[in-house]
């Protein structure tokens, strides 16, 4: 009973854990995704088109612009792609050597 006990505590902390790494994760992404929504905001209005507009340019509705900059949707990657090639702005991608890898749903330092 004592053994059981101890697994099933062991669990309950690596589950604890997990999900506060995941939150983390979470947290950092949204903050992202705002930093990236305001830069695309920001550029827009340095162009002086309106959400109609840029909608217009790049082939979508001016609603999915309305709601991309009130974080309420995320657009695919093309489409963002597209938001991005209309106002200027490169995408780049790298790999990062600090990434740690995914485990079964679970990050964990290599």
């Amino acid at each position: 009973m004592f053994t059981i006990n101890l697994i099933v505590l062991s669990g309950l902390v690596q589950v604890i854990l997990i999900t506060t790494l995941m939150a983390k994760k979470i947290n950092k992404i949204e903050e992202n995704k705002k930093a990236i929504i305001q830069i695309c905001i920001d550029r827009r209005n340095e162009f002086g088109i309106d959400q109609t507009e840029l909608s217009e340019i790049i082939g979508c509705s001016r609603q999915m612009i309305f709601r991309f900059e009130k974080n309420e949707a995320w657009p695919g990657i093309e489409l963002l792609y597209k938001i991005f090639d209309a106002l200027g702005l490169d995408v780049t991608v790298s790999k990062r050597i600090d990434m740690p890898k995914i485990i079964k749903g679970s990050y964990s330092k290599k």
